[in-house]
């Protein structure tokens, strides 16, 4: 079981306060919409064709968003492209099965070069529980890469949903956070959801040896793949949004996955194209 499809994933969206159910074990989530209808999210799930047939009863439903966790090959089930999609078409994983010493050697030169000259900057790794310090960082970056981040309400929220399954890793410099990030442990699974660093101190390859330290704590827990979430379908493309983000998660190497691309179900195609 993935994260959004996890019993901590429900209880957040019930706190943000939306409504939840299962269908054939898979969470379905309801966003309001007006008028009284809604529309369902469902994220990293392998419905069956029964499954949606079931959710265009719900009494209200318009659409479904939907993120696949596999490649659909042929779906059974018609869907609608969506243009600007929260979840990513591809990801990296990292086998933490393997020694530390064969997991360093995947990453790529640049990699393992960042990581020798961060581990010799006097550096401290280290877990904490500061949210707004956590909230302060991750403005800082969105202000200076050009997108947004969750309120500090609701990582707190986040934080509280997952509790024991989580952990916020930093690395700082004489008590200045330079990097920082949200992990996840789900099973044997580690996923690194969010992150944020500082502008100073750039050369000092913080965010790259926080990653590496949090791949070391990860396996000495007993996870044994680490996710890096989201990186571009094509990396090589300088007009992806995520070009920047994933020439930063190549360096780790591992294995590129691939996911079908999230899309609409739509129940009502009248409201459909009002909404």
């Amino acid at each position: 079981m993935n994260i959004w499809q996890s019993n901590e994933w429900e209880q957040l969206q019930n706190t943000l306060g939306y409504k939840t159910f299962r269908e054939e074990k898979i969470l379905v989530t309801e966003r309001p919409l007006p008028f009284g209808k809604c529309y369902f999210d469902v994220s990293r799930a392998s419905p069956s064709e029964n499954f949606w047939k079931t959710l265009a009863q719900k009494k209200g439903a318009v659409f479904a968003r939907f993120a696949p966790e596999t490649l659909l090959e042929t779906p059974s089930f018609s869907l609608k492209k969506i243009a600007h999609a929260r979840f990513p078409a591809a990801t990296r994983i990292i086998d933490l099965s393997l020694s530390e010493e064969k997991i360093f050697a995947q990453f790529t030169a640049t990699g393992r070069r960042h990581i020798r000259q961060a581990e010799k900057k006097e550096l401290s790794f280290s877990s904490s529980n500061d949210i707004k310090r956590y909230v302060t960082l991750a403005e800082e970056t969105a202000k200076r890469d050009g997108f947004s981040t969750h309120s500090a309400s609701y990582f707190e929220k986040f934080l509280k949903s997952f509790e024991d399954q989580m952990e916020i890793f930093v690395i700082e410099k004489e008590g200045q956070w330079l990097a920082a990030g949200i992990f996840v442990f789900q099973r044997k699974m580690t996923t690194y959801y969010y992150g944020a660093s500082s502008s100073d101190f750039r050369d000092h390859n913080a965010a790259t040896l926080l990653q590496w330290e949090a791949m070391k704590y990860a396996k000495s827990r007993g996870c044994t793949s680490f996710d890096l979430l989201g990186v571009s379908v094509d990396e090589e493309d300088k007009k992806d949004d995520l070009f920047g983000v994933s020439r930063f998660k190549k360096k780790f190497g591992g294995k590129k996955i691939f996911f079908s691309p999230e899309s609409f179900m739509v129940f009502s195609q009248k409201w459909f194209w009002f909404f």
